[in-house]
């Protein structure tokens, strides 16, 4: 009866206050997010009353004008290290994937040169691989406890978190244990992770073409913006406001006025969220297509929503109210 073996995981204390530094970031910026959605319900339900009068005009106006903003400021507050770790996370597991290769025919030359296995991996700890070198170390570190390399390497491929390299890990492992040349088998995976390399590379540089698509299409959808909110949703807020100045009285002048205020202050409204949802959206896609994840988008959709801005404050005449 075979007994699954747990790899050993080693986690280091960076100190009780860094290791709480996350809790605390999310705890406080769940609060702030808490208590402005808590601020607009108040001025929501009562924006005269007592409460609501005695707030600093800088907190009505983010409350009444800008509040799609803060809310937006906050949520990339509450998730944003959790992305940015993510991100990282993603960066060097392209980058140990990119350099594991070379790895694999280090180890398979130090294997042809009378090493054993062991010793063969223990050998590539005083290279540099990038990413992959506090791995080949610790890998090194293990070995030099006692530990067999068919452990050692079973460890390295759940600590990797990527399929590709455990795969390639657990068969060379499987051709150690069923005797033979491994190195053959080492090469041939090396080959393999060569050529999945230059696939993603090829692939790469081939969206980047659509990734500049999406900057290019998103500019597009900025100036159409623009031209459909001046020369037809201001006319057709202006056509209720003309009738009612030739058919009602003074007042109902006024009143025509304000509904037409609101009507273009509800398109404004509209279009604002839209362009924003487009960003964040469009950034996210497009670091699908370059990179094959959501979170290598972040910073495409940090740029759009700058160009987003940029853009409402041209199209609005400087406000984005």
């Amino acid at each position: 009866m075979s007994v699954e073996v747990k790899p050993i995981v080693f986690k280091r204390s960076r100190g009780l206050l860094r290791d709480s530094l996350t809790y605390i970031h999310l705890g406080l910026s769940s609060l702030a997010l808490i208590g402005f959605i808590g601020l607009l319900a108040l001025f929501i339900l009562s924006p005269n009353g007592r409460l609501a009068s005695s707030m600093p005009g800088f907190v009505r106006v983010a409350s009444t004008k800008y509040y799609i903003e803060v809310l937006l400021a906050l949520f990339f507050l509450v998730i944003g290290p959790y992305v940015w770790n993510r991100n990282r996370a993603f960066n060097r597991l392209m980058d140990m994937e990119a350099r594991f290769p070379e790895w694999l025919i280090d180890v398979a030359e130090a294997k042809e040169a009378g090493m054993t296995m062991a010793q063969a991996v223990y050998s590539t700890a005083s290279s540099n691989y990038s990413a992959l070198t506090k791995e080949v170390r610790r890998m090194a570190t293990e070995i030099s406890w006692g530990r067999s390399f068919e452990r050692v390497l079973s460890d390295f491929a759940v600590r990797s978190k990527s399929k590709f390299i455990a795969s390639t890990i657990y068969t060379i492992i499987a051709a150690s244990r069923a005797g033979g040349e491994i190195t053959t088998t080492i090469r041939s995976a090396a080959e393999a992770a060569e050529k999945r390399q230059m696939i993603r590379k090829e692939q790469s540089a081939g969206m980047k073409q659509y990734v500049y698509m999406s900057y290019f299409s998103f500019m597009i959808f900025v100036g159409v913006v623009y031209i459909v909110y001046s020369s037809f949703l201001k006319e057709l807020g202006g056509l209720q406001f003309s009738f009612s100045m030739t058919s009602a009285s003074q007042a109902g002048a006024e009143l025509s006025a304000a509904e037409k205020a609101a009507k273009l202050a509800h398109y404004r409204f509209v279009i604002k969220v839209l362009m924003i949802e487009s960003a964040v959206g469009g950034g996210l896609y497009a670091g699908v297509l370059e990179k094959g994840s959501a979170y290598a988008g972040l910073k495409h959709a940090l740029l759009l929503l700058a160009l987003t801005y940029a853009g409402l404050f041209v199209t609005f005449g400087g406000s984005i109210i």
